[in-house]
Order: structure tokens, then C-alpha cells, then sequence
């Protein structure tokens, strides 16, 4: 089936726009993530310029880092969206909830605001998601698909189980925890005002690139065809993506959006030979931290075609899809030795 996919151009960010054409000739649209504040006003322009039906089927967060999660609220304020895909961590955290009410308080769901807060360094997105009355029942764990939505996307990571094991660790979120219930807080109002206390404590807007809230990152495989498959990897770290690799097929890639901006880190030679792309691109800003020419190396030693959107500007693949007016071919990265 034809389609689409834009990895725009917004520095050591993310924002991709998957467009989809069923059998049935019908237009779907996907946004994955949407960079960082002031980032939404290019995805609202690409989606009126691009796009049919000028709306967002399914929306989806792969984690809350303010490089994915900024530009959403524009996004949410000003394009209609049918759905939203987003972790909610006050119903997934339920050791710390447990913690929290075996002290005799009440005030989980506002604490919790709090601490969501400070881990994107925004105002609660859930919040303004549910203003405008989106759908947001499903929440992106292994095994969730679109296909009931007409898209051949799937969920193939993380479980639930390991989403929480690595919720745990965001930012020192079990020491807020333990703090706010060892303290010998008197009312709701001192309650809060000593978990804001804490909470700035973790008000860390730049994480290492195999953190925990990397690690969370939702993996999402694309087969349009059996067999051709395209693989967006957010952020996600090595140890993730083996999980993911133990429970799908993810070998032999078409495609592959590179974790993290092209990271060291974030993919070894043993996860790129299984993965094996013909194609990759990934979305930087060509500082001196990314992308990593010895990833780009190794990829382009493996016959992957690497590209980057601090070299390109917006990066498009497309199959089956009309030429766009003033989009030429894309020219590989090259390592010079």
C-alpha cells in the first residue's frame, strides 16, 4: 500500500509524520512525537500542506522527554486528533502509589501531577489531551496494534512489566516517593508544597542517552507488506531493543529510524547486524555528540544507506506516493577516514 514517512527536520529532537493509503483508498495519518516546544507550528504546516484530510488519526508519545513531548501541545491545541497513544505513569506506577497509601494519604493523584511535571519540564500533556476530549484508553505496550484503525502498526515494545520496572528509576522517582512518605506531613497543602520541593530536585531536562526514560521508549514496527518493515526506535537503549528482539521478528529491516539522534550508545554491531537495514535515517543536529561516525560507519559498512536531517534538511520515504514539488534525492552520509 502507498505511504509515506517525514522525519522532519528539528535538530537532536523527534517529530515524524507517517502517512498511510489502505486498500480501501482511505488516508491515514500518524504523528510520532513532535520535537520540543515551538516545534508544532512545522508539524501543523506539514499536516495542511501534505495531507488530505489536515487531521491526525493517532497521535503517539514515545516518552516524555521534552525533545519528543514539546511541540505536542500546540499540536493538541490547534489539529484535530482521533486518538492518542501515551503512557499514563500515574496508572502504571504501583509500588510508589502503594507506598504512598500505606502512609494514610490521599493526594496520589495530584502528587503524581507534580512528579509528571517534573519529568517532561512541561505542563501536564494528559491534561491538555483530555480538554479536548481525545481518546487516550489504549496505552502503547508491547503487542498493542492500529491495525483495527486501518494501520499496519504495531507496538513491539516495552511490556508492561518492563515499562514499570524502568518507571521506577525516572529520575530518581522512588526517592521522591519514600521521601514524601517519610515525612511527617500534616495536611494536603504541606504535602504538595514538600513534594514540589522534591520534585525540582529532578527538574533534569537532559538525560544520559541510556537512561531509563530512554529506555521506556515505545518501539513501533510498520509493515505496509509481510516482510518489508520499518522500525522507529525513539530513543530507545540496547537493552530494550534486545527485549523487543527476543518476542518479534525485527530482522532484516527496510527501514530504520536510528535511536537518539544517531547515538553511541544506543545500538551495538551485534543489534545492527540482526537489524540489518537497507535504509536508515536519523534526526539530528550534526553537533559534536551526534550522530556518531563510527554508528554511521559500521551502518554503512553493513550496504545501509544512512541519512541525516542535519545534512538533508526534512528527510521523506515514500512508495507508491506522487513526487513532491521542490523534494530532490537525498545524498547519503559519507565517513571520510
Amino acid at each position: 500500500m502507498p505511504f509515506e514517512i517525514d522525519v522532519l527536520d528539528v535538530g537532536n529532537a523527534d517529530a515524524i509524520i507517517l502517512r498511510y493509503i489502505d486498500d480501501k483508498k482511505q488516508e491515514h495519518v500518524v504523528l510520532i512525537d513532535a520535537g520540543n516546544v515551538g516545534d508544532g507550528t512545522k508539524i501543523i504546516n506539514h499536516i495542511n500542506k501534505y495531507t488530505n484530510k489536515k487531521s491526525i488519526d493517532l497521535a503517539i508519545l514515545t516518552h516524555p522527554d521534552d525533545d519528543h513531548i514539546g511541540g505536542f501541545f500546540e499540536v493538541v491545541e490547534n489539529v484535530h486528533i482521533k486518538q492518542f497513544w501515551i503512557h499514563d505513569p500515574a496508572k502504571n506506577l504501583k509500588t510508589t502509589k502503594l507506598m504512598l497509601e500505606s502512609s494514610g494519604r490521599d493526594y496520589f493523584e495530584k502528587s503524581i501531577h507534580n512528579l509528571y511535571e517534573s519529568l517532561t519540564g512541561a505542563k501536564n500533556l494528559l491534561g491538555e489531551i483530555d480538554k479536548k476530549g481525545i481518546k487516550r484508553d489504549v496505552q502503547p505496550f508491547a503487542g498493542i496494534s492500529a491495525k483495527d484503525l486501518g494501520i499496519p502498526l504495531t507496538v513491539v515494545g516495552p511490556s508492561r512489566d518492563h515499562y514499570q520496572k524502568l518507571l521506577r528509576g525516572f529520575r530518581g522517582i522512588d526517592k521522591l516517593a519514600e521521601s514524601l512518605v517519610n515525612e511527617n506531613l500534616k495536611n494536603t497543602e504541606e504535602f504538595l508544597e514538600k513534594a514540589e520541593k522534591i520534585n525540582q530536585q529532578f527538574r533534569i531536562f537532559k538525560t544520559n542517552d541510556y537512561s531509563k526514560e530512554n529506555n521506556s521508549s515505545v518501539l513501533l514496527l510498520f509493515e505496509p507488506r509481510p516482510g518489508k518493515k520499518f522500525l522507529f526506535c525513539a530513543d530507545v537503549g540496547p537493552s530494550s531493543l534486545k527485549l523487543a528482539m527476543e518476542e518479534y521478528n525485527l530482522e532484516n529491516l527496510r527501514w530504520l529510524k536510528v535511536p537518539h539522534h544517531g547515538s553511541k550508545y544506543n545500538l551495538t554491531e551485534k543489534l545492527i547486524d540482526k537489524l540489518d537495514p537497507d535504509f536508515a535515517y536519523i534526526s539530528c543536529a550534526a553537533d559534536l555528540q551526534y550522530p556518531n561516525r563510527e554508528i554511521v560507519g559500521y551502518l554503512s559498512t553493513k550496504g545501509c544507506k544512512v541519512f541525516a536531517t542535519c545534512e538533508c534538511g526534512d528527510l521523506m520515504l515514500a512508495m507508491g506516493m506522487p513526487d513532491r514539488e521542490n523534494y530532490v534525492n537525498a545524498t547519503p552520509l559519507k565517513i571520510n577516514n
